[in-house]
């Protein structure tokens, strides 16, 4: 059976609060706060996660500022460069964008996408309630 999660955030805290949840559960997660990073795992991926979860915001929104750096520009790409790897793929199923609050940033990526999405509450609610144990 297929245990595997992908949680990305930039959050720290809550990638070990949802990590602790969903190991609890029996599943097994793996955890990136580097978006980067996070690409280049699902890229190599052979085999899809049972979900994923990902931050729909890499970038706090104190460091996003009035006008975005072309550095700042790329890494707000990079969820949605996750997903799009997924949906190549035909992995998009059990793909969530996460997110604390919903932005104009947010609703432009998600009427681009179609994706999943879910607030960070419901997240919550979603693990400990929709989320079988194994």
């Amino acid at each position: 059976m297929n245990n595997e999660i992908l949680f990305v955030d930039d959050d720290t805290f809550s990638i070990e609060v949802y990590s602790y949840l969903l190991t609890r559960k029996g599943y097994h997660v793996s955890e990136y706060s580097d978006f980067d990073k996070a690409l280049e795992y699902v890229q190599a991926l052979q085999k899809s996660p049972v979900y994923s979860f990902v931050d729909m915001k890499p970038l706090s929104l104190l460091e996003i500022g009035r006008s975005l750096s072309e550095e700042q520009k790329r890494i707000l790409t990079l969820p949605e460069k996750i997903f799009e790897c997924f949906k190549s793929k035909s992995w998009e199923r059990g793909f969530y964008f996460i997110t604390g609050g919903t932005s104009s940033h947010d609703r432009q990526v998600l009427n681009r996408t179609g994706a999943n999405c879910l607030g960070k509450p419901s997240l919550f609610n979603f693990i400990s309630e929709s989320l079988p144990s194994i």
